[in-house]
């Protein structure tokens, strides 16, 4: 099976922490995926194709777990196109980036001006942000893995089994989609610290009823 035009017939989902394994091929070579109970060290950048920063290539989305996304390089998002627009969403309201979008600092505008470089002040308040980003990096992490197990055990996959990737996607493809992005989504939220205010709100009320 091609996804996002990468070959995932050799992947797996580990039915322990919810994390890829087993081995991605691009351009000839087997590129190996480790899961949190794999303690390999990651593949060398130089050993990995052009254009990319790590593996693996495809991924799940980190909110919902639900639906592949392309990954591989720093730019890369953690959320599929529903998810992302209910995260952007939340962060817009909040005016920062209370759920991270991605890697990359800058994809969740934690930014330093360029005048101010040598603003110490400012520099120590961009030194703070950017370790804020990166733990919150982390949480969305540790909830991609969780998430990803629940949805093994609520699409009633054998959950002591490591999951073939192709069968995982044929399962998730026949959930109802949205409702269950919309509640994976505010689990997410509700681990990340969202106020419940947001979601009483009338202008939120309609996610629910899509």
């Amino acid at each position: 099976m091609l996804i996002h035009d990468v070959d995932v017939s050799h992947v797996a989902l580990c039915a322990r922490c919810g994390g890829l394994k087993g081995h991605m091929p691009m351009h000839g070579k087997n590129h190996d995926l480790h899961c949190r109970c794999d303690r390999s060290e990651p593949e060398p950048r130089e050993q990995l194709p052009g254009g990319y920063d790590f593996t693996p290539f495809v991924d799940l989305c980190f909110c919902c777990g639900l639906t592949p996304i392309k990954s591989g390089i720093r730019w890369s998002s953690f959320f599929c196109e529903e998810c992302m627009e209910m995260v952007r969403r939340l962060n817009t309201t909040f005016g920062t980036a209370v759920i991270p979008v991605g890697r990359h600092s800058l994809m969740n505008s934690v930014i330093l001006k360029p005048s101010e470089a040598f603003d110490k002040e400012k520099i120590r308040e961009f030194a703070d942000s950017v370790k804020g980003c990166f733990h919150k990096v982390d949480i969305v992490y540790d909830w991609r893995d969780f998430t990803v197990l629940r949805t093994i055990s609520e699409l009633d996959l054998p959950e002591r089994e490591d999951i073939p990737f192709e069968r995982y996607i044929l399962h998730a493809d026949g959930a109802v989609r949205y409702p269950w992005k919309v509640k994976a989504f505010r689990r997410l939220s509700a681990y990340m610290d969202v106020p419940d205010w947001y979601f009483a709100r009338d202008s939120h009320d309609s996610i629910s009823s899509n």
